[in-house]
């Protein structure tokens, strides 16, 4: 069967054209889905912006996955809002690092007379929990960074990890208690006594 531009196919008949080579059955296949992309990427990155790059991103990867590996997507739209939340969540995580650095330069160069053991207690406190928190299984890493880093609502966590508002707040709960419950259990935790 020929390809022609203006006949309606399913993802199936497109994705086939294009492992077969048919570059222009990819166009159709990208622009199904890039408005419902954008509004999802959007939502997650706040950024209308920001959406827009992450949706061409995950469009490419598509093209890449189905015309030059020759791979079968099965649901496209969720594949699609999973490659760019995976792409958000490693940008993220760059930039986590970036500004984990700059805030322990910038807790060395503090200078603001508070007592100098107190700063440290603090700088090793952070230190550690983002360590744990690193450590923590995927789901509750990315709740406790979205409520507690990037300060979105319960609603907004869930969204991301496309649970319930109930289920996020039991996430959320559980999340914070294996936090805590692992900084303490280390021996290097700070603590401070009551004098």
């Amino acid at each position: 069967m020929a390809y022609h531009p203006k006949q309606h196919y399913t993802d199936d008949q497109l994705q086939a054209f294009c492992r077969r080579g048919v570059q222009a059955a990819c166009t159709p296949l990208v622009d199904r889905y890039l408005k419902d992309l954008m509004i999802y990427c959007g939502n997650l990155t706040r950024n209308v912006d920001d959406g827009k790059d992450y949706s061409i991103r995950a469009s490419m990867a598509l093209v890449t996955e189905v015309c030059e590996r020759k791979q079968h997507i099965e649901h496209v739209l969720p594949w699609l809002k999973q490659v760019a939340y995976r792409m958000v969540i490693s940008d993220i995580r760059k930039r986590d690092t970036r500004l984990r650095g700059l805030s322990e330069l910038l807790q060395k160069l503090k200078t603001d007379g508070a007592d100098p053991d107190e700063e440290s207690k603090i700088a090793a406190q952070q230190r550690i929990m983002f360590e744990e928190i690193n450590q923590l299984p995927s789901v509750y890493r990315t709740a406790i960074m979205h409520r507690h880093v990037y300060e979105r609502s319960v609603q907004e966590v869930g969204d991301v990890l496309q649970k319930s508002r109930s289920e996020t707040y039991n996430i959320l709960q559980l999340a914070k208690r294996m936090l805590v419950k692992n900084c303490r259990r280390r021996p290097d935790f700070p603590t401070y006594s009551n004098d």
